[in-house]
């Protein structure tokens, strides 16, 4: 493979395990690419092993898109395994797949370790309200991360109320995704009780759950107590949270898409939940 390429883009190509196989095994003589797209591939828990094992030695790569895949918990404790030795990628996106608990849990023990990933992608993935406290007590004590998007992950009021607490902590995450998690008005009040302690969070989306127009007001005035955007009508645009492309995907890339890169943030909401897998880390 030219390993001229800074960026990858294998979108919709439905590659599979078989494919990712060849193309890991082509990269890794390749040293200067930065960014891969494996979008929509049809890559599953054994096929992330191989873009793992890449992980632990690379030096290069900083954005990685595996959104709407078939990942389980396995796949996911390959990734946050690997994260433990990589000291380059700040951008690793898994919306649309089958994470459960413990790949959640594996994730998180990860974010204590890793000083360098700063935006985490988990949207419309299984992680749940215990998937989300191990995540939210992870924030506790990280200090790199700034971006964490888990719109559609059921975490549900609970959830919201282990985030709350994580942000009355946390001093470096700067946009928060709760979009769709049947949160309702009393995860609200302790999101918003948070907030009037956290000084660094500067976009929360709420949007999408179970908020009375009394909730929304009293969101609405935090965002003017301190500059920051808060969504929580179920119309609000914050498709920026989920990266649109053309930030993703900067002009003259190598695509070798099988469609276009404009539905690859496409959220598939029917997922089914796989916790039989165990965390070694």
């Amino acid at each position: 493979m030219n390993t001229s390429f800074k960026e990858l883009d294998f979108a919709n190509n439905k590659i599979g395990d078989n494919g990712v196989k060849y193309l890991t095994d082509a990269l890794q003589a390749d040293m200067i690419l930065e960014i891969l797209n494996l979008y929509g591939n049809k890559i599953s828990d054994e096929g992330v092993k191989h873009i793992a094992d890449i992980l632990k030695t690379n030096t290069t790569l900083t954005k990685l898109n595996l959104t709407g895949n078939k990942i389980g918990d396995e796949g996911a404790q390959y990734l946050a395994d690997a994260l433990k030795a990589n000291t380059t990628l700040k951008t690793l996106l898994l919306n649309t797949n089958t994470i459960g608990v413990q790949g959640a849990q594996c994730l998180a023990k990860t974010l204590e370790i890793n000083t360098t990933l700063i935006d985490l992608s988990l949207n419309a993935n299984e992680v749940g309200a215990q998937g989300a406290q191990y995540i939210a007590n992870a924030l506790k004590t990280n200090t790199t991360l700034t971006e964490l998007h888990l719109g559609w992950a059921k975490i549900g009021q609970q959830g919201a109320q282990y985030f709350a607490d994580a942000l009355e902590i946390n001093t470096t995450l700067i946009e928060l995704d709760l979009g769709g998690n049947a949160i309702t008005d009393r995860g609200a009040l302790f999101l918003g009780n948070a907030l009037q302690i956290n000084k660094t969070l500067k976009i929360l989306a709420v949007d999408m759950n179970k908020l009375s127009a009394r909730a929304k007001r009293y969101l609405d005035q935090l965002s003017k107590t301190i500059p920051r955007k808060i969504f929580f009508h179920d119309h609000d645009d914050h498709s920026f949270i989920d990266k649109s492309t053309s930030s993703m995907w900067n002009n003259g890339h190598y695509s070798l898409s099988g469609a276009s890169t404009s539905s690859m943030w496409n959220k598939d909401r029917n997922r089914t939940k796989d916790d039989s897998t165990k965390c070694w880390l």
